[in-house]
């Protein structure tokens, strides 16, 4: 279609976020400059290609991609999703200032609940998040089914969790989740969130793995068409309970979609280390060091029990 009709913005946006499932950024990148030369007002393309300039790294894509989700705030949000994917891109490229700047004028704006939303959102993604909590429960109590309120209530509950290591934050992540799937049973954030929450962070794997694949039937297997995220859910409860040819298998589907996904490459180290294939092993790890160099691998392997 794209190249029958160059200019059809559907097809181009949708060609350009394919070749970013698929982990390949310089693809987007070069698909969203072509469409944006003529249409440079695309707002969309804008923010795809801000996220493919983050994803494929370096400073100064990271300082362009700053500048264009910016330039989109200035211009005038249209909606929650531009609020977030502005947020999340500005904070991925450092400039936490500009995140607070976003966070005041909305804050200056009024009470009505999307406007809650977008600041607890906001508040979210930097990291306020007892912000978040108050806003997303203020939300709930007029409107108690509002499923983005119970996405950023949950959301916040789970990262809570993290901070303080207090299982009663995933518990109440968890019910959140549920309450979310009751009425959208097709939220693939939803089942992959609580999934995560129940079979990694409450270490109910079973009934972690039991959920997923309830909500996401394709999830049984590693197929193309099933999300990196639930994959590497999928992959994880497996390695979990010691299904290491499984867990291998989702992990590995990752790499080859997203071949510079250093926590796959140390997840398949992992794993053939725990089944004696020391060498590979050794691979795979510096497969991973190599692509995040500053992450800390030597933490990483003692929290999965590895040794040096």
């Amino acid at each position: 279609v794209c190249r029958q009709q160059p200019s059809n913005p559907t097809a181009v946006l949708f060609l350009a976020r394919l070749y970013g499932e698929t982990g390949e950024w310089a693809k987007t990148e070069a698909v969203c400059r072509q469409y944006l030369q003529d249409q440079s007002a695309d707002r969309s393309m804008r923010l795809l290609l801000a996220r493919a300039l983050l994803a494929r790294g370096g400073d100064a894509r990271s300082k362009e991609a700053g500048e264009i989700a910016w330039n989109v705030f200035q211009e005038g949000l249209r909606g929650g999703e531009e609020l977030e994917a502005v947020m999340n891109i500005l904070f991925a490229a450092g400039l936490s200032a500009r995140c607070r700047q976003i966070i005041a004028q909305f804050e200056s704006q009024g009470s009505a609940p999307d406007n809650l939303l977008a600041i607890g959102r906001a508040s979210f993604i930097a990291g306020d998040l007892a912000t978040s909590a108050r806003l997303a429960d203020q939300v709930l109590v007029a409107q108690p089914k509002n499923i983005n309120a119970l996405m950023l209530a949950s959301d916040t509950e789970t990262r809570l969790g993290a901070q303080s290591d207090d299982a009663s934050h995933y518990e109440k992540g968890a019910t959140l989740y549920e309450r979310i799937l009751a009425t959208a049973k097709t939220s693939t954030a939803a089942a992959n969130n609580l999934a995560w929450t129940l079979g990694v962070l409450l270490g109910k794997e079973q009934r972690g793995l039991e959920t997923i694949l309830r909500y996401i039937p394709a999830a049984s297997e590693p197929s193309p068409i099933v999300p990196t995220d639930v994959l590497d859910t999928v992959g994880t409860l497996h390695l979990r309970m010691n299904r290491n040819d499984t867990a291998r298998e989702y992990f590995e589907a990752i790499t080859q979609r997203e071949p510079n996904n250093a926590t796959a490459w140390f997840r398949i180290g992992q794993i053939h280390d725990r089944t004696g294939r020391t060498d590979r092993a050794e691979q795979c790890f510096a497969k991973a060091r190599e692509l995040a160099p500053t992450e800390n691998w030597q933490v990483r392997k003692a929290e999965a029990g590895l040794g040096n």
